[in-house]
């Protein structure tokens, strides 16, 4: 996925950046349901 962001082809680098931008919201949500299960919410 690293050598992807540093593609000459533009699509390529976008399309990158979003699937890790996904990866890190999605590991985001994940703690934050733990965390609410944890304090009850």
């Amino acid at each position: 996925m690293q050598d992807a962001l540093n593609d000459p082809d533009k699509p390529v680098v976008e399309s990158a950046v979003a699937a890790l931008s996904n990866i890190e919201f999605a590991d985001k949500l994940d703690k934050n349901e733990k965390f609410a299960k944890l304090t009850g919410g």
